[in-house]
């Protein structure tokens, strides 16, 4: 065997060795990750029907006193709670649509999709479209036009927004909104 094969062979074997080890580590990564998500969801499925219970129990009291509730919460507690005030506003309208808006705030949604809207990436500005109009958080046109115009995705929700708030000039703003920039809209904004 001459030297070069030698060499050439070695830097193969060190090359596949690498190739091996990152392998292993992802596997490894992977796997933990899955055993960390099956742990949240176990959590989060033991205390759901507790905290659905107390939800619905303040819900329907004539002074749900949010703040003292969600003091008492555990974080998987919130966790849970704010994954239940998803699912009902999206079905809830009302007395009781305006009880867990005022869970909504209470829980520190607002002003977290307050910030996403104006300091986060794409998806966490998505994020904040979508809880912005489920709480009915009053805003600005001009703050829409401003963080919304990045992304063809962002200007539709951004648009849903206007719509479902019923502002004023929603159609024309929304419209603007919805063909500002050079890339196609996307199916949301059809």
């Amino acid at each position: 065997m001459s030297s070069a094969s030698a060499v050439s062979f070695e830097i193969l074997i060190l090359i596949a060795s690498i190739i091996i080890i990152l392998l292993a580590l992802t596997a490894v990564l992977t796997i933990a990750q899955s055993v960390r998500c099956e742990r949240h969801d176990k959590q989060n499925k033991k205390v759901r029907s507790s905290v659905q219970e107390a939800l619905l129990e303040r819900m329907e009291a004539a002074n749900p006193d949010w703040e003292e509730w969600v003091e008492e919460l555990t974080t998987s507690e919130q966790r849970v709670a704010t994954e239940l005030l998803e699912e009902y506003l999206q079905r809830i309208q009302g007395r009781d649509r305006a009880a867990l808006q005022k869970l909504g705030c209470t829980l520190g949604i607002d002003e977290e999709a307050q910030h996403k809207l104006h300091n986060g990436n794409r998806f966490e500005r998505f994020w904040a479209l979508r809880w912005i109009l489920r709480l009915d958080i009053d805003i600005k046109i001009e703050v829409l036009q401003n963080t919304s115009k990045d992304y063809p995705e962002t200007r539709a929700a951004a648009a849903r927004v206007l719509y479902e708030q019923e502002q004023p000039d929603a159609a024309q703003a929304g419209t603007e909104l919805l063909l500002q920039g050079s890339e196609p809209l996307s199916v949301l904004g059809i």
